[in-house]
């Protein structure tokens, strides 16, 4: 989310952007996976699952993506996808962030803030 963006401004081709965000995201996904997997934190039905969404909406993806530049003839279509992409992330997450602290604040939930004396 911070690479890509600054990669544009350097004048880097919105293609290589595109592509060096993805690997970056690949790696760290991939490395965040195995250590969870190694400690025993992951039901594999569910990753199993998970993983056949993401592959079929990753190529859904590119594929849209691809026929979007083929009939504009611009490659500010990736620029735009990328960044609607990251606004999209941002609003959800700030949305069901928001929800999740306003259920716990009503129910008289613990918030998550604790001294740091305590251990």
């Amino acid at each position: 989310m911070v690479v890509g963006p600054l990669m544009l401004e350097l004048g880097v081709h919105p293609q290589v952007t595109a592509a060096t965000s993805a690997v970056m995201v690949l790696f760290s996904s991939s490395a965040a996976s195995a250590q969870l997997l190694m400690m025993g934190r992951v039901n594999k039905e569910y990753a199993a699952l998970f993983a056949a969404a993401a592959m079929v909406a990753a190529l859904s993806g590119v594929t849209l993506t691809k026929r979007l530049v083929a009939a504009t003839g611009r490659l500010s279509v990736i620029v735009l996808v990328l960044a609607a992409i990251i606004c999209t992330g941002a609003l959800l997450t700030a949305v069901f962030g928001g929800v999740a602290i306003a259920q716990a604040f009503s129910n008289g939930s613990d918030l998550g803030f604790h001294s740091i004396c305590e251990v």
